[in-house]
């Protein structure tokens, strides 16, 4: 039973003044560790896996730091100071999301009756200006010279489609329509709005690089990639570094993928030249872990983990470019604003760049074709397309 039914069961069990004295009672010693709780367990999850996510991430960290607290002692003041507490936090959009996930999970405590308000409810962040730059061709060839395999495709399938990264992320083989040419979403960010797909135009360079990457082998997760190795005995340590080194993985992802699986490392005779033997290292599985499952529909594009790509993952791989380039290379969303405000400059309808990008109004794509009335070398050039 859920909070929902709960309360309504209340209802038909007791009379107005019964019900109100216990639940007011039992909202004013409600905790932060209470209402997140509930709503994490009952919430609303009409929302897509990313979204799901991300308010998981904020609410737990509200709750690990103000958890004891009570809902009504959590004044404007304290939310200012907790969200100002995060020196990761630099910009005001980022500061604005999480806050507006923790204020979704309040507000639905309110409507379910489990508190009568909540104090921070009046706390505001002003977003700034969002400037819609494009990234430059520096920046992006950096970023491909310094990202990886994996990022490099999704950059350039980013370059030349103009789809938000998550939709580019979140692609699997069964969205790719080869005979129109197009990648089809059904869920997507303005999925519930429109009650449209998604349909991402795919050109003949795109269509190419996925016949290309659809012909490779599939490409198991460094924990599988252990397992496998690992499943017909012990290995020496010197051996298993020398082939995650060759397939591209990390110390630390071979780490991680140890501690998943359960290997363990265990010394194989006597240390130095001791009795004339020498002695080593090797990985052993714990126990018998069963047979990777493959995935019957896996995702285009993987990240070093072979798993799919989040924002985490593209943040932390423009992380790597900016500071091996020492350039400011701007966010893997510029790539996006890049091919917008290029289809606006030659001069493409409005409502066919929007169709292009995915937006639900065609006011969003006007702010891409700011500035074009000042360049007037544009302007002349179509002038002189007119019939004479």
């Amino acid at each position: 039973m859920n909070a929902s039914d709960l309360a309504q069961a209340l209802r038909d069990l007791l009379t107005p003044e019964q019900l109100a004295a216990i639940l007011g009672s039992t909202r004013d010693s409600a905790t932060v560790s209470d209402v997140v709780t509930a709503y994490l367990r009952d919430g609303d999850d009409d929302v897509t896996e990313r979204v799901q996510e991300e308010r998981q991430t904020s609410l737990t960290r509200f709750m690990a730091d103000l958890g004891e607290r009570r809902v009504c002692d959590c004044t404007p003041q304290v939310m200012r100071q907790w969200l100002n507490s995060h020196a990761g936090w630099r910009s005001k959009d980022t500061i604005a999301t999480q806050l507006t996930n923790i204020k979704r999970a309040f507000n639905w405590a309110v409507e379910n009756q489990l508190i009568h308000d909540f104090p921070f409810r009046c706390v505001r962040i002003r977003r700034g200006k969002r400037k819609r730059r494009g990234m430059s061709d520096e920046h992006y060839r950096d970023c491909l010279r310094h990202g990886h395999p994996g990022f490099r495709r999704l950059l350039v399938f980013l370059r030349l489609t103009g789809s938000r990264p998550g939709e580019a992320a979140s692609l699997r083989w069964s969205h790719i329509d080869w005979e129109r040419k197009v990648a089809v979403l059904r869920e997507h960010k303005t999925a519930k709005q429109t009650g449209d797909v998604r349909e991402i135009m795919l050109t003949p360079p795109v269509v190419k690089l996925l016949r290309w990457l659809k012909r490779q082998p599939a490409r198991l997760p460094t924990a599988a990639w252990l397992v496998e190795l690992l499943r017909n005995g012990p290995r020496r340590l010197v051996d298993v570094a020398r082939q995650a080194k060759a397939a591209g993985i990390t110390y630390r992802r071979l780490w991680r993928a140890k501690q998943a699986v359960g290997v363990r490392q265990r010394r194989v005779g006597a240390w130095g030249n001791m009795r004339g033997t020498q002695g080593y290292l090797v990985y052993e599985l714990a126990s018998d872990p069963p047979p990777p499952a493959a995935d019957p529909d896996p995702y285009i594009f993987t990240n070093r983990q072979g798993g799919p790509w989040n924002r985490a993952s593209w943040c932390q791989a423009i992380g790597r470019a900016r500071k091996a380039s020492a350039t400011p290379i701007a966010s893997i969303y510029c790539l996006r604003h890049r091919v917008a405000t290029e289809l606006c400059r030659a001069g493409v309808n409005l409502k066919v760049v929007a169709a292009i990008l995915g937006h639900r109004s065609i006011s969003t794509t006007s702010g891409y074709a700011e500035g074009i009335g000042d360049d007037v070398a544009l302007l002349q050039s179509v002038l002189d397309r007119l019939p004479k």
